[in-house]
């Protein structure tokens, strides 16, 4: 299923989903940025859902100022990683995933399934893991983090992911 089929309310889960790994990585790599993560993350989905049309990769303004935040470029990132998943993994994966973010959200994150039904994520397997690392990378460069960096925020989703799915290295 692509990810523009996947209606309203799956395209708002997928933004969640990438929210919660984006301020997973954020509290990991610029904690300090912690107190404004709320505030640009909805600034970036208001801009976004305005459809501003600029000429940075983000399409809402942030490569506009003179240092890039790490909150806007995670969530870039993530954004992109869960459509990925979304479409290359199916909806399956990505239903496992909100299902143990909504538990992790509520604190009760396990790996039953969730008082919704959701079945926790299935470990990925280390092909899709390294094309996610992929798209995470070359995503981060073009959204202005340098190169070392976003080497460090791809290895940081995959670890993310790997944790969350169980998967093995």
């Amino acid at each position: 299923m692509s990810h523009e089929n996947a209606g309203a309310g799956g395209a708002e889960e997928d933004d969640k989903a990438a929210l919660a790994m984006a301020r997973h990585l954020v509290e990991h790599m610029a904690p300090g940025e912690l107190p404004l993560f709320e505030e640009t993350a909805a600034a970036l989905r208001r801009e976004r859902r305005a459809k501003a049309r600029r000429e940075d990769p983000l399409g809402f303004g942030v490569m506009e100022t003179s240092s890039v935040l790490l909150t806007a470029v995670a969530y870039g990132v993530t954004q992109e990683v869960v459509k990925r998943l979304a479409e290359n993994a199916g909806r399956q994966t990505v239903t496992g995933l909100r299902g143990w973010l909504r538990g992790r959200r509520r604190g009760n994150a396990t790996t039953e399934p969730g008082p919704d039904g959701t079945e926790p994520m299935a470990a990925l397997p280390p092909r899709l893991l390294a094309e996610v690392e992929g798209i995470a990378q070359r995503r981060a460069v073009l959204l202005g983090l340098p190169p070392d960096r976003a080497d460090l925020l791809a290895e940081a989703v995959v670890g993310y992911l790997r944790e969350q799915s169980g998967a093995s290295d």
